[in-house]
């Protein structure tokens, strides 16, 4: 056992660096310049050298999307001493290398260590995947996301808690994030509801208490989402 977690943590960690390594070949997309200067904006506003209404959501749909990852990449910026495209480029590639990851481990759960090592594979041969990995800062990290969120849905445990304290915040944090990438994240929510309804009723769970508990902690993860969202 310990022998497999040490391939899958190696191999991990080899593709990680590969993905970042091959980033900077990638070049820039028609609306990065504008995404790059509204990520600087944010940036200035949390530094408190901007006021919120200041921030530019002119450019496209900047206005009904959130500014997670340009805000992240302008971070960075300020912490890496490259190209700030280059930086911009690596950090979309992490998020490409954490759907990788997330599709292994939902594999692994639901259908074995096989179907695990194909899907990582099918993504990383997916030419359509690795090149928005490299600079689509949308689209894909709300995916990713979105994958992530389901991965701790149906990891939703069959018995009673069904999701522990630390589960609960893993959800709401994964759900906080996605809504600061696309509103779309909502539906997490949803998904949450029906998986934990699902547990609930397969279970057979009879007891009040137990049942007020568990639409306690569903209702954590619905408040800590949404507050993390905002």
């Amino acid at each position: 056992m310990k022998t497999s977690l040490y391939w899958r943590w190696g191999a991990a960690l080899v593709l990680l660096a590969a993905l970042i390594a091959v980033s900077p070949a990638f070049g820039a997309t028609w609306d990065e310049r504008a995404l790059q200067a509204y990520g600087e904006q944010i940036w200035d506003y949390y530094r408190g050298h901007r006021a919120l209404a200041d921030i530019d959501v002119g450019f496209g749909y900047t206005r009904i999307y959130g500014g997670l990852v340009e805000f992240l990449s302008s971070a960075a910026q300020h912490l890496i001493p490259a190209n700030q495209y280059i930086v911009r480029h690596a950090l979309n590639a992490v998020f490409g290398w954490t759907g990788i990851v997330f599709a292994f481990l939902m594999a692994l759960r639901l259908f074995g260590a096989r179907a695990a090592w194909l899907a990582a594979l099918l993504l990383v041969s997916m030419p359509r995947y690795v090149a928005e990995s490299m600079n689509n800062t949308k689209d894909l990290p709300f995916a990713v996301l979105m994958l992530v969120g389901l991965y701790y849905i149906i990891t939703i445990e069959p018995e009673y808690p069904y999701v522990s304290w630390s589960h609960a915040l893993k959800l709401a944090a994964t759900i906080a994030l996605a809504l600061d990438v696309r509103s779309m994240g909502l539906v997490l929510f949803g998904y949450t509801a029906i998986g934990l309804a699902v547990a609930v009723m397969a279970s057979g769970e009879r007891s009040a208490a137990r049942l007020s508990k568990t639409a306690g902690r569903f209702a954590v993860v619905t408040l800590g989402g949404l507050l993390g969202g905002a």
